[in-house]
């Protein structure tokens, strides 16, 4: 991109999202010159185009501008609206099913501003505009050469995710070289007290069946993990134990050991951030509940899915979504609900074990 032919408010604009805030500039094929930015660590503002336009040529850039979005929303694993930074100064914040426009001249949109504050300080009248650009150029680029275009890319890796598989693929391994079953056992648990068995009959993968379900635990732990980044682990281990405990309590005798309670795990956490987060209005947002949704019917008809297990995952899964919703807000409840929750988890062991 040249830098020296962009509108100096622009480029005010973009050199404060990728020197200050991280922002990596995408490069559209159908229009090299739009200036579209992507930051996948920020959950509020993952993707952002910066503009100076009418309504009215924003309205006949819709189609576009869906399109675009729509492949960086998969490149970096994200669901997000058109977000249109426009430094026009007849621009309008506002937003609709597709489309939220940000005014930043007006510096109207509340939650813009708290994520930003430094941005509409960035725009400045200069008398030099070609100095302008060429200092503005440097800066970019000279940011542009700190971090490596791998660090970037990094970014956009979902560590958790593949952590997860290479730990249910070596737990996988070891049971089956050590000959010992890692499937539930109602006898080995309450007789023999293996309550390992409570979590390793979701982390292991038993009967061929089971590897039908990595697509599913693949779609759920992505969308989890970028969801919720905080409450990945927590989502993780207390789907297992709840799919466990449901067993005992459901009156399973054994169980072959299939990934079940952590697939319904990721997707109950998943669909009750996008409810508690009002993200479920967003056309955007539905579809992909509708696909993980689709995900998780159709590992629960795989052959050995046990319904308990997956039934004690999703709400396991939906509590902690909840419960770090409450923490993020500060909300008096967090303390409350979480003890109340540890006390249920003790309680469902206790009936369970009697």
């Amino acid at each position: 991109m040249d830098y020296l032919n962009l509108d100096v408010a622009l480029a005010q604009l973009l050199a404060y999202f990728v020197s200050e805030k991280g922002y990596t500039i995408v490069s559209v094929q159908q229009d090299r010159d739009d200036l579209w930015l992507i930051q996948p660590k920020n959950r509020s503002f993952p993707i952002l185009r910066l503009c100076r336009e009418s309504r009215e040529e924003l309205q006949s850039k819709q189609s576009y501008l869906r399109q675009v979005n729509r492949v960086i929303c998969d490149l970096i694993h994200r669901e997000s609206k058109v977000i249109v930074v426009n430094v026009d100064q007849r621009a309008e914040s506002f937003e609709d099913e597709e489309i939220r426009q940000v005014a930043l001249l007006r510096n109207d949109d509340l939650a813009f501003a708290r994520a930003f504050p430094d941005a509409r300080g960035q725009l400045h009248e200069v008398s030099d505009a070609r100095a302008e650009l060429a200092r503005l150029s440097r800066r970019m680029e000279e940011t542009h050469r700190r971090p490596h275009v791998w660090r970037t890319l990094a970014a956009l890796f979902p560590r958790k995710t593949l952590a997860l598989f290479v730990l249910v693929i070596a737990l996988s391994l070891a049971f089956q070289h050590v000959g010992v079953s890692a499937g539930f056992s109602r006898d080995a648990i309450l007789d023999a007290h293996a309550l390992w068995r409570l979590f390793s009959c979701s982390f292991a993968l038993e009967t061929p069946w089971a590897l039908v379900q990595l697509p599913a635990l693949f779609m759920v732990s992505l969308s989890a993990e970028n969801l919720l980044p905080r409450g990945f682990a927590a989502s993780l281990l207390s789907g297992a134990y709840a799919g466990g405990i449901c067993l005992l309590l459901g009156g399973a005798e054994s169980a072959a050991a299939m990934p079940t309670a952590l697939i319904a795990a990721f997707l109950g956490a998943v669909l009750c951030e996008l409810c508690l987060t009002h993200f479920w209005r967003f056309p955007l947002m539905r579809t992909h509940a509708a696909r993980l949704c689709l995900w998780g019917i159709i590992a629960m008809m795989v052959p050995g899915a046990e319904l308990a297990a997956f039934a004690g995952g999703a709400g396991a899964g939906a509590l902690c979504s909840w419960i770090c919703h409450l923490r993020e807000r500060r909300d008096p409840r967090f303390v409350h609900t979480l003890a109340a929750s540890l006390l249920l988890a003790a309680g469902m062991f206790v009936i369970a074990w009697f």
